[in-house]
């Protein structure tokens, strides 16, 4: 191979690898990839500790709070560097998407599954059965026992099981955590990915904490609390920016279902990965949830950055759903005479 050929070839092969600036090192990148690939390539990797009994009701807030601690600085790292915000200016976004936001999040995600039996008469046995299991689950913890079934034990097939976590889990949690971030006030698009970024935080650890006392019960190894609270907080939070991002610069137009529609397909690429990666973790289907995440990751990367990224395909996994412009901090729309 030839001295040109070979610099092509590096050029090339550097083109893939993810890109920088002078406040976000590439290094970064590698610790989001691997918190974020660990729920589906390498659970077992911890070694098993045992149970933690005796240690139900301390040791889920401990690592809540620590979990909450290490996503704000990264918050401040990412979105609120040279901004001269304090470090808990983000702070109200992610409480208020802790409690009350869980809570609202989830009476909605129920109130939509209930819909959804209207339009697909065979989602109303997924749904009797996911209430029967939380009640199961509850009887469970009252025990102090870890519950012993699955979810593929409740399986009416792929299609209908898609179209609950897709519409009751994906665009009801994405939603909610993007109308938690406007906790705070801000006109700037990074600002407002980084206030998503905390609502999610919050999310992902209420969530958490309701799986800690409902079904791990202090009789779950220590791997499934650093998923629970390390690798899922940060992937709500990630889907949170994302979902920011995509909606920051949508404008009213006049027209109510123009302005719904448009609104819908902007939330639509997080509410459809985010269900897609439940069903795949569901089913046990881990390459496909990888590779869901790989998209996520490149979108989140981006937008650390304020410019279009050059992983994994640069964005034509969101084509046709974007605003128009780079991505970062746009200038407000002009208005015509």
């Amino acid at each position: 191979m030839t001295p040109m050929k070979t610099r092509t070839l590096l050029a090339s092969v550097r083109k893939l690898l993810p890109q920088g600036n002078d406040s976000i090192r590439p290094w970064w990148f590698w610790f989001f990839l691997i918190a974020i690939s660990y729920p589906a390539i390498g659970s077992g990797l911890l070694p098993q500790f045992g149970p933690l009994t005796g240690a139900v009701s301390g040791f889920p807030v401990v690592l809540a709070l620590g979990s909450g601690i290490l996503y704000l600085f990264l918050a401040s790292r990412f979105f609120l560097a040279g901004t001269g915000r304090p470090l808990g200016w983000g702070l109200p976004a992610l409480v208020v998407c802790c409690f009350p936001g869980y809570w609202l999040v989830s009476e909605a995600s129920e109130i939509i599954w209930t819909k959804i039996t209207w339009f697909i008469p065979v989602t109303s046995q997924v749904q009797e059965d996911f209430f029967s299991m939380l009640m199961r689950m509850q009887q469970m913890a009252e025990q102090r026992q870890i519950p012993d079934f699955t979810p593929q034990q409740f399986d009416h097939g792929v299609l209908p099981r898609a179209v609950v976590l897709i519409f009751a889990v994906g665009f009801s949690e994405e939603l909610g955590k993007w109308l938690c971030s406007f906790a705070r006030r801000t006109s700037s698009r990074r600002e407002r990915c980084g206030l998503a970024f905390l609502a999610g935080v919050g999310f992902g650890v209420a969530e958490g904490l309701i799986y800690s006392a409902n079904k791990y019960n202090g009789q779950a190894d220590l791997s499934i609390y650093v998923v629970r609270f390390g690798s899922l907080v940060l992937l709500h939070g990630m889907l949170s920016a994302v979902t920011a991002d995509l909606l920051f610069d949508l404008r009213r137009s006049g027209d109510l279902w123009a302005d719904a529609g448009k609104f819908l397909l902007r939330l639509a690429p997080t509410a459809l990965v985010h269900g897609l990666y439940d069903l795949a973790v569901t089913y046990d289907r881990n390459i496909p949830a990888w590779l869901l995440l790989m998209i996520v990751l490149n979108r989140f990367w981006a937008v650390c950055l304020g410019k279009p990224c050059r992983v994994f395909g640069t964005r034509s996994a969101w084509r046709g759903l974007l605003p128009t412009g780079e991505v970062g901090d746009l200038p407000p729309p002009q208005r015509i005479p």
